[in-house]
């Protein structure tokens, strides 16, 4: 059931940052951000009744620990999205988030076993090749500025995923909710005192608020789904997300997807299946 939900969530969070990026293409990337975690926060906050749940200290602390990472992982993305293709900046991104919250769980005493490894090392392959962009009509700084902001987003989501897998068992969705307000307040202090917009402009606005609801969506499915499994292979399934995003780009940008890229894609797709039997044997 939790690959299950981290595959879900994977597909939701990857149609987010899509919908997020292409939000930033039409506007700044501090307002997207900005809105997308406020309207994601109302959102989860609005469905806190329906999961109970009685948070302690360290539990909202960690939600507030996965804010920050949160607001760094979006803040990046969405920049890197607005300078650099979709297809280089998300994938490398996963490929360093999925480590942080994976030797995270291997240091608590996490045993991945032979089949869970393998998924592992054919997940992150795959990974690698989806990320792998031609550099045909790419400038070297474009290049660069791509991996910069997907290194730097991968170490802001790989802090989010660890620290909502800390979370206590019977928290409910408080904590989830800090992490998308800590992140909003966050940013949303640094524009107010660097004078910028809370809000994107109108053409930005209806897919910012679809960004933030998908995206909370798919936290909230990881978190759901790492609170019932092991939190190095519930987040390397999670961790697929660039292929919802690559694809949605290709189709709707026409951003190109060379053989490597397909072959990527096709390995994703086996590692969550080896993944799927390891949880399973």
């Amino acid at each position: 059931m939790h690959l299950v939900l981290a595959g879900i969530g994977a597909v939701v969070v990857g149609a987010g940052d899509f919908s997020g990026g292409t939000a930033a293409r039409r506007d700044f990337p501090h307002p997207v951000a900005a809105l997308s975690f406020l309207v994601g926060a109302i959102g989860l906050l609005a469905l806190t009744p329906m999961f109970g749940g009685s948070p302690g200290t360290a539990d909202m602390t960690w939600g507030a620990i996965s804010g920050v990472g949160g607001m760094i992982g979006v803040f990046t993305l969405y920049r890197g999205f607005a300078s650099a293709p979709m297809g280089l900046v998300s994938p490398i991104a996963a490929l360093v988030a999925v480590m942080v919250p994976v030797v995270g769980g291997l240091v608590l005493g996490e045993d991945l076993g032979r089949w869970g490894a393998l998924g592992l090392a054919v997940g992150l392959f795959a990974v690698v090749l989806v990320s792998i962009t031609p550099a045909i009509g790419l400038s070297r700084q474009t290049r660069l500025s791509g991996v910069a902001h997907g290194l730097i987003t991968g170490l802001g989501f790989g802090v989010q995923l660890l620290a909502l897998a800390l979370v206590g068992d019977e928290a409910g969705l408080l904590p989830v909710v800090a992490s998308r307000a800590v992140a909003f307040f966050l940013l949303g202090g640094y524009l107010v005192f660097t004078g910028r917009r809370l809000i994107p402009n109108r053409a930005a606005r209806p897919i910012t608020v679809t960004a933030g609801l998908l995206t909370a969506l798919g936290n909230l499915l990881y978190y759901l789904a790492v609170g019932v499994g092991p939190i190095a292979i519930t987040t390397a399934v999670y961790a697929l997300f660039p292929v919802s995003t690559v694809v949605m780009a290709r189709l709707v940008h026409h951003e190109r997807l060379p053989a490597r890229q397909l072959v990527g894609v096709g390995l994703a797709i086996a590692a969550a299946a080896i993944l799927a039997g390891a949880s399973v044997s």
